[in-house]
């Protein structure tokens, strides 16, 4: 199953730097010992492509590396083998925050792995039942960040309405003669959109 990946052609990453990155902490956990190699894309690619695996090793071995613990941003995947739920528990518990997490699993099953669940949510920022984490959207609703305190700290949450505060510089004007406010400050609302007043989003005028 895992060698249906290298079927698909590599694409090319964002950018020298992050292709790079990928390579290097791809290499270093392949060299890692105790991973299995699944599937490892060796054809000749074009400059800046990157070339996708997929490699597995056992619970107890990715406990006791922390090396295997971080990201490889590009198309790799590490496949750990649980022996047990709990030693499943204990490596979500192990892991770094995440952006998002995904339970592929049948409705019925949900109730069976509480604990797994709750480690999870306790690990990332959006977490998915039997879906993957497309389809990002500015609205409220929406959580790209990872886990406390990134799910709500502008500076790491990449999606959603905290991020639009990355590119916006708080400013306001007191006292000022409501003719020579912009016009989306204004008592009347001549623009028509959403506005905050005493903490009640609202289209009316003042």
């Amino acid at each position: 199953m895992s060698e249906e990946i290298l079927k698909i052609d590599p694409t090319s990453m964002l950018h020298p730097k992050i292709h790079e990155a990928y390579d290097r902490n791809k290499n270093t956990a392949i060299s890692q010992n105790g991973i299995d190699v699944a599937a490892d894309y060796s054809s000749e690619i074009k400059p800046n492509y990157a070339k996708q695996a997929i490699v597995t090793v056992d619970g107890a071995t990715f406990l006791d590396n922390s090396t295997l613990h971080q990201e490889v941003f590009g198309p790799f995947s590490i496949v750990i083998q649980c022996e047990s739920e709990k030693q499943l528990e204990e490596i979500i518990l192990n892991m770094e925050g995440q952006l998002t997490g995904t339970v592929m699993a049948e409705t019925n099953e949900l109730s069976k792995y509480t604990k797994v669940i709750a480690a999870l949510q306790d690990k990332v920022g959006r977490i998915i039942f039997n879906g993957v984490p497309t389809g990002v959207e500015v609205c409220p609703s929406m959580m790209h960040g990872g886990p406390f305190p990134a799910s709500t700290d502008s500076r790491f949450t990449a999606i959603g309405v905290h991020a639009i505060k990355r590119w916006v510089r708080p400013f306001s004007y007191q006292d000022w003669p409501n003719e020579l406010l912009p016009k989306a400050l204004k008592d009347r609302n001549v623009l028509g959109i959403n506005r905050y007043i005493n903490g009640i989003q609202t289209k009316k005028d003042l």
